[in-house]
């Protein structure tokens, strides 16, 4: 499972070293991708985490140790994504057009 990107000497791996799937998780969302050069150096990597519902609820880069391009999501009851939060730039809400009462009332 590896796709090359030759526009841009990318490639995007869901294997690991040994050649095994690491990539889907047993419900097949992505649960590992790994962005590497044409001499197979890792670029980026990132690992994703799900609710039970589905929702992804994070992704971290792996790469990156200091954690700035982490992403966290919160969920509201019905599903909808309400917040997302990257590294240390605090919450950030997922329809920043309307008033959180606007919203309320539909």
């Amino acid at each position: 499972m590896v796709e090359d990107y030759e526009d841009i000497d990318v490639k995007l791996s869901y294997l690991d070293g040994c050649g095994n799937v690491t990539g889907p998780d047993r419900f097949g969302r992505v649960a590992d991708q790994l962005w590497a050069d044409d001499s197979w150096s890792p670029v980026d990597e990132y690992r994703y985490t799900y609710d039970r519902a589905g929702n992804r609820t994070s992704r971290d880069n792996v790469l990156k140790t200091d954690h700035s391009l982490d992403e966290t999501y919160t969920y509201d009851d019905l599903d909808r994504l309400k917040f997302s939060e990257r590294g240390d730039d605090g919450q950030h809400d997922a329809n920043p057009r309307c008033e959180r009462g606007q919203r309320d009332h539909l």
